[in-house]
């Protein structure tokens, strides 16, 4: 993918989850960016998973990219962080659209999240934390 692009596209199947699998340096290089989706959109119908993947007891620090689709999609989006023990999300014009999952970590945020926050600890900064669009579908785990 090119560094200076603005845009990331994704395109999510219906009738599924779909998962997005990131690193830290992946997510790193989304900031300030739109992450357009195309298909059927983030829906009811086809939710979107981003896991994010840091070192054990590691630590991120990002500034959301700005997720594109049509209608509201902060309550189909969840964001996992299953390893990290400090995520920090900057402040970004939009804010962070979706759930973050982060049960091990202690989760600072300094813009908005239409969504909610699930973490071991939570500071809020400036911003607003609009629950109603929670994550809310039931998914399916193997192990």
């Amino acid at each position: 993918a090119d560094a200076s692009a603005v845009e990331t596209w994704l395109t999510l199947t219906s009738g599924v989850v779909n998962v997005l699998n990131l690193d830290s340096s992946n997510l790193l290089e989304l900031a300030g960016k739109q992450l357009k989706v195309t298909g059927n959109g983030v829906s009811a119908e086809s939710p979107l998973v981003i896991n994010v993947d840091t070192e054990p007891g590691g630590t991120i620090e990002f500034t959301p990219p700005e997720i594109s689709a049509a209608g509201s999609v902060g309550g189909h989006v969840i964001w996992n962080f299953p390893n990290a023990a400090v995520v920090t999300v900057l402040p970004s014009g939009k804010g962070l659209d979706g759930t973050i999952f982060a049960p091990f970590a202690t989760v600072t945020v300094g813009g908005d999240v239409a969504g909610g926050v699930i973490a071991r600890e939570f500071v809020m900064g400036d911003g607003r934390l609009t629950d109603q669009s929670a994550f809310n579908h039931d998914l399916e785990f193997w192990g």
